[in-house]
């Protein structure tokens, strides 16, 4: 699969981030539809332990995310909470590598230079780092497990993509 164009992902956040909550509501009964396990665990405020601000800042990241690959016109089938856990999986072995357990930060430098969408990784980013409520940072960095959970998403759906284009198992 190419790159995520940041045309394609500034344009899914323009979108996202100009929708009402009622026409934000209505996308989300929309996603639920197609993507059940996915949208219920992006869109669930005990999920990640947190606010109702940030969990529609989170659930709005989730939509451009996925806005982002169904502009490359794919249609995902409906995913089973199996196979993003594997994805899960993948990272935290990955990150254990040689006994190792590196710190917060460390993962998602690890992440990061490791994506295989890097644009829209560090969309993902640049959001989180921007996320205010009022004056206050609407996350801190003492909480990773939301940036982390969408980077995964978005390595789960590039894994999906190359398994479909493939034919294959990945």
């Amino acid at each position: 699969m190419e790159l995520i164009s940041i045309d394609t992902i500034e344009q899914a956040d323009f979108f996202v981030w100009h929708l009402d909550t009622i026409q934000l509501e209505e996308w989300g009964k929309s996603y639920l539809a197609k993507q059940p396990y996915l949208t219920n665990f992006f869109n669930v405020a005990e999920t990640f332990r947190v606010n109702k601000a940030q969990q529609d800042f989170i659930f709005r990241c989730y939509l451009v995310i996925l806005i982002s690959y169904n502009y490359y016109g794919f249609t995902f089938p409906e995913f089973e909470r199996e196979e993003h856990v594997k994805v899960i999986h993948i990272w935290r072995d990955y990150f254990m590598k040689g006994g190792k357990n590196p710190t917060n930060y460390r993962r998602q430098k690890i992440y990061l230079e490791e994506s295989k969408q890097p644009l829209l990784s560090q969309y993902i980013l640049k959001r989180f780092s921007e996320a205010k409520s009022g004056n206050q940072n609407l996350f801190s960095d003492d909480n990773p497990v939301p940036i982390m959970n969408l980077y995964i998403l978005i390595d789960f759906l590039h894994r999906m993509v190359e398994k479909m284009e493939d034919g294959g198992e990945r």
